[in-house]
């Protein structure tokens, strides 16, 4: 399948507005359920690009990439989320890097596809390890330190050092647990 050129203008005219405000780089969004699933993409998902359709998710992740780097913008990855869905709320049950679908152990798996997926391209810079950690339903919170199933401190590292012997160039962003509120700081973790 060709890219069509309506695809390309839309993304030369977003990439510009992004270096005319003074933009360099870009978080790039992934969940883990699109890494092991890589579906077609369909319906309202790409109503603004239907040539986008019936593509897969990391052909489309892929595309977006190229075009980052064709208009030399750094492109960091983000592990936004486990499931894919919308983010942030308190109820996503995507507040920690693994949950009952998704353990650590397919995190840093699917943290190693991604990092070998793009070590050859220089634009990707950065490895943002996991989007806005805090509470999910039923009270678990990220520490730094403490019971390993919230330890965000020793998965972190654990992630940052598999992602590294996947792709040794790549610059690792650790954010921190969010330990006293939830998501957007609507209320304190119990």
């Amino acid at each position: 399948m060709r890219w069509s050129a309506d695809w390309l203008t839309r993304a030369s005219t977003i990439l510009g507005e992004l270096r005319a405000w003074g933009f360099n780089a870009v978080r790039l969004l992934w969940s883990n359920q699109i890494v092991e699933t890589n579906p077609i993409i369909r319906g309202q998902a790409v109503a603004a690009n239907p040539d986008l359709a019936g593509r897969h998710a990391l052909d489309v992740f892929d595309r977006v990439g190229a075009s980052l780097a064709a208009s030399h913008f750094m492109v960091i990855l983000d592990n936004h989320v486990s499931d894919a869905t919308w983010c942030c709320s308190d109820t996503d049950s995507n507040g920690l890097w693994a949950n009952p679908r998704f353990p650590e152990s397919s995190w840093i798996s699917d943290w190693k596809t991604m990092a070998k997926r793009y070590a050859n391209q220089p634009s990707v810079v950065g490895a943002d390890l996991r989007n806005e950690l805090r509470c999910v339903p039923g009270g678990s919170c990220a520490t730094w330190g403490g019971s390993a199933s919230t330890d965000w401190h020793a998965s972190a590292e654990r992630g940052g050092d598999a992602i590294l012997a996947s792709n040794p160039n790549l610059l690792i962003f650790v954010e921190g647990p969010n330990t006293t509120q939830t998501s957007w700081g609507s209320r304190p973790c119990p």
